[in-house]
C-alpha cells in the first residue's frame, strides 16, 4: 500500500498573500526578508512551514498594535511560550 503525504508548505508568496488577507498589511517580498529574524525564521528557505507561516502572520498582526519588530518579536517569544502548542510542527 502506497501512503500519500499531503505537504503543507508554502512559499513566500503564498505567506505574503496570507498575511494580506489576516491583516490587511501588504507585504513586499523585502519586507518579508527582513521580517524573518523577527519571526525567529534564521533563514529564507524555498518553502516554509505552517510553522513559519503563524510566527510571520502572529508579527504582522502585532505590528498593526505596536509598530515596532522588536517589540512585536518580542510579544511572539512569550507567545511561543505561553502557547507551545501552536507553534508544534
Amino acid at each position: 500500500m502506497t501512503t500519500v503525504q499531503v505537504l503543507e508548505d508554502f512559499t513566500r508568496d503564498e505567506i505574503r498573500q496570507m498575511v494580506y488577507a489576516h491583516t490587511g498589511r501588504s507585504l513586499s517580498a523585502a519586507q518579508f526578508y527582513e521580517w524573518l529574524p523577527f519571526a525567529l525564521i534564521p533563514e529564507p528557505k524555498p518553502l516554509y512551514t505552517k510553522r513559519d507561516a503563524r510566527k510571520l502572520l502572529f508579527i504582522s498582526a502585532q505590528l498593526n498594535r505596536v509598530r515596532s519588530l522588536n517589540l512585536a518579536k518580542k510579544k511572539l517569544i512569550e507567545h511561543i511560550q505561553s502557547n507551545p502548542q501552536e507553534y508544534e510542527q
